[in-house]
């Protein structure tokens, strides 16, 4: 007869320890995971939205939709004169940064390479850095057409 609430103890201490087997331990695993969910979820591999738009090298390049120094930049894309370059893959991101591979093509030549975005001064300057086969040497500084 004493066996009877011993079984039942040990049926509850079973029970109990089924149900918690799939929580994630108190503390720092937990908390770490929902970081890394929250890590994943922010990247949009998108330009951020505050980059895009037209800007230019110099102010008269945004007069002219045809301007040599006129970038014009999408939520995958940016448009230069005479080249396109596609967004493939977002290394890092936030509001003022994006540095990703991009596919570019124009003046008759296709070609991969890495880009880094920056906004500066409260999002007036745009500083884009490339590297690739037919990049620009060091980087390049534009102003946000008005």
């Amino acid at each position: 007869m004493t066996a009877k609430p011993i079984i039942a103890a040990t049926a509850a201490c079973l029970a109990l320890a089924a149900c918690s087997k799939g929580e994630p331990p108190a503390g720092g695993e937990a908390s770490a995971g929902a970081s890394r969910q929250a890590d994943v979820a922010a990247k949009s591999n998108e330009i951020p939205a505050a980059m895009q738009g037209r800007w230019g090298l110099a102010a008269a390049d945004c007069a002219s939709a045809g301007a040599e120094g006129l970038l014009e930049i999408g939520p995958m894309n940016l448009r230069f004169h005479e080249s396109i370059a596609r967004l493939m893959n977002v290394a890092d991101e936030s509001k003022t940064h994006i540095k990703g591979s991009f596919s570019w093509s124009g003046e008759g030549s296709d070609w991969d390479g890495a880009a880094a975005l920056d906004l500066r001064d409260g999002g007036r300057t745009l500083v884009l850095t490339a590297q690739g086969a037919n990049a620009a040497p060091g980087p390049q500084t534009f102003s946000r057409c008005q």
